[in-house]
C-alpha cells in the first residue's frame, strides 16, 4: 500500500508541475496504431514542451472502438446541469455526423487548459481538458493513459497505443527530458525498503505545503479503514480553521463554531 501510495503521489507531483498553459495555431492530425494495428487520424494539439499533448477523445473514441479499452464520449447539454462530457468505459463509440473531431472545426489561436466538467462511468473526474465549442473535447495524453489504464509512445510516426500495457510513467525518461527540473525538489523512495528511485534538490529545505492534505488523507482514511471513526462524523470548526480558510490560499471558507462531515 506504501509503495503505491509512493507512486500515485509521484505521478500526481509530476502532472501538477507542469506549466498549465501553452500555446497552437490549430489542430493537426496524428496517426495511430492501436495494438500494432494503423487505425487512422487523431487531432491533437502539442504544448510547449515534450509530452504535452492534448487529444481530441471524439477521434481517440474512434480509434480504439473495438479494443479493450473501447469507450462511449458525448457532451451532454441539461436544462439543470448545463453542459458537460461523459465517458463510458466499456461501450462502444456513438459518433454524431456532427461530434466534432475530424468532421469539426477545431481552431483556436491559444490553449488554456482547464477541468471541464466530466463524468466517467457515472463519477465526476477532475483531468485535464480543453473545450473548443464544436462538441468535442481535448484531453492531455497524460491524463487518457490514467484514465484508460494504457501506454501511448510518442514518435515521429505518430502514436502507438498498447492496450494490454499499464500506464507507467518512465523516470529516467522523464529526468532526462528535464521533467524535474521543473519542481523545486524531488524525492522517490520506496517506504518498506528504502530504495531510492529519483531525486532532484533533494538536500533542500522546503515547506510540507500540500504533502500535509495528502497525509491528513492518509491518516483519515487509516483511521476510517479501522472503524476508529466514521466518514460521517461531524467536526467542529475551530477559530485557527476559518482563519487559514480565508488566507490567500483558501479554497474552502471555513466559519468557526460551526460543524462539518
Amino acid at each position: 500500500m506504501k509503495k503505491r501510495l509512493c507512486v500515485l503521489l509521484a505521478i500526481c507531483m509530476l502532472i501538477l508541475s507542469m506549466p498549465s498553459t501553452a500555446s497552437a495555431e490549430g489542430a493537426y492530425a496524428v496517426q495511430v496504431w492501436v495494438d500494432g494495428q494503423y487505425m487512422g487520424p487523431v487531432r491533437t494539439y502539442d504544448g510547449s514542451y515534450i509530452g504535452n499533448s492534448y487529444l481530441s477523445l471524439t477521434d481517440l473514441a474512434a480509434v480504439l472502438s473495438g479494443s479493450a479499452k473501447q469507450f462511449r464520449f458525448e457532451r451532454v447539454i441539461s436544462t439543470t446541469d448545463g453542459e458537460y462530457f461523459n465517458i463510458l468505459r466499456g461501450q462502444s463509440a456513438a459518433l454524431a455526423a456532427d461530434a466534432g473531431g475530424l468532421s469539426g472545426e477545431a481552431t483556436v489561436s491559444s490553449l488554456s487548459p482547464y477541468r471541464n466538467r466530466l463524468l466517467v462511468d457515472g463519477k465526476e473526474r477532475r483531468y485535464y481538458t480543453v473545450n473548443l465549442y464544436n462538441g468535442d473535447l481535448y484531453m492531455s495524453m497524460t491524463d487518457v493513459q490514467l484514465m484508460l489504464d494504457m501506454n501511448l509512445t510518442r514518435s515521429e510516426a505518430g502514436i502507438a497505443i498498447d492496450t494490454g500495457t499499464p500506464f507507467l510513467p518512465d523516470l529516467r525518461e522523464l529526468e532526462q527530458e528535464g521533467y524535474l527540473e521543473m519542481m523545486d525538489a524531488v524525492f522517490l523512495a520506496d517506504a518498506d525498503s528504502g530504495i531510492l528511485f529519483c531525486h532532484h534538490n533533494s538536500n533542500v529545505t522546503l515547506p510540507v505545503a500540500s504533502l500535509s492534505k495528502l497525509l491528513s488523507y492518509l491518516v483519515l482514511k487509516e483511521a476510517i479503514d479501522a472503524g476508529e471513526i466514521g466518514e460521517n462524523d461531524q467536526v467542529r470548526i475551530s477559530t485557527n480553521a476559518q482563519a487559514l480558510s480565508r488566507s490567500g490560499d483558501g479554497m474552502v471558507t471555513l466559519n468557526a463554531g460551526s460543524a462539518v462531515p
